[in-house]
């Protein structure tokens, strides 16, 4: 991704890094410190950590000499949002949107950040589908590639709230059931899709709204919660 989307807008100043490689002066002086390294695969936040200087940058290396290769991408400061994106033939049929507020065991991770979210907000946001649609195009545009199946994106906001892509999968990603819970079913689309050959029978829908303010809590070994809106979150907190 970071290939591909290089010099443009849509991601943070990123580069690749290699244990025999780890490009000291690069990554002082082309992103600069505070910084983000995570590892080039994996999932769960594999490797992430945010370098405050090239000491820690040297150390965290060392501490993990087991993953070859890493990106060093410009610290982003704002929400970590995330969108889930259906396109069928180079259609964008619908995509709706959520903010990652906390993370599941967060407290294990050296970033305290991980893989899975356990308390997120739907959002109705819709300048955060149509900056996810114009990346997809503009891939699209640059590989001669057509837009098909679900697409995933990770983002975050820098300091001034512009969005930053992260990662793209190519999949459902794990808010697929709590998503279908409050109206943005992908599962029963795809099922659908599959059923009928096409995607006729879909609603279109690129800038889903949810009807309520909701919110999710998601933990291990356990199904999810929907609550509507953050101040029936806050009752159940304790005193």
């Amino acid at each position: 991704m970071a290939d591909v989307l290089e010099n443009t807008l849509y991601i943070p100043k990123t580069i690749k890094i290699t244990q025999a490689t780890p490009r000291y002066d690069d990554v002082e002086k082309m992103i600069g410190f505070p910084c983000w390294i995570r590892a080039t695969k994996g999932s769960g936040g594999l490797g992430s950590l945010k370098l405050t200087d090239i000491s820690s940058y040297k150390s965290w290396l060392f501490i993990n000499s087991d993953i070859n290769e890493f990106t060093v991408s410009e610290f982003l400061t704002g929400r970590h949002l995330a969108t889930q994106m259906l396109y069928y033939n180079d259609e964008y049929i619908k995509g709706a949107s959520l903010e990652c507020a906390e993370y599941v065991m967060a407290s294990i991770a050296p970033s305290k950040v991980t893989g899975n979210t356990s308390f997120g907000r739907f959002l109705n946001e819709d300048d955060i589908l149509e900056f996810c649609d114009d990346c997809v195009k503009y891939i699209c545009k640059k590989l001669n590639l057509k837009a098909h199946g679900v697409l995933s994106f990770d983002l975050k906001e820098d300091s001034e709230g512009n969005f930053k892509v992260t990662e793209i999968n190519i999949r459902h990603m794990a808010y697929t059931g709590v998503m279908a819970d409050v109206g943005f079913d992908l599962m029963a689309d795809t099922i659908r899709i599959l059923n009928d050959g096409g995607a006729a029978n879909i609603e279109r829908a690129p800038l889903f709204r949810y009807d309520k303010p909701y919110i999710f809590l998601r933990d291990v070994d356990t199904e999810p919660v929907v609550l509507e809106g953050e101040s029936v979150f806050r009752k159940y907190q304790p005193e």
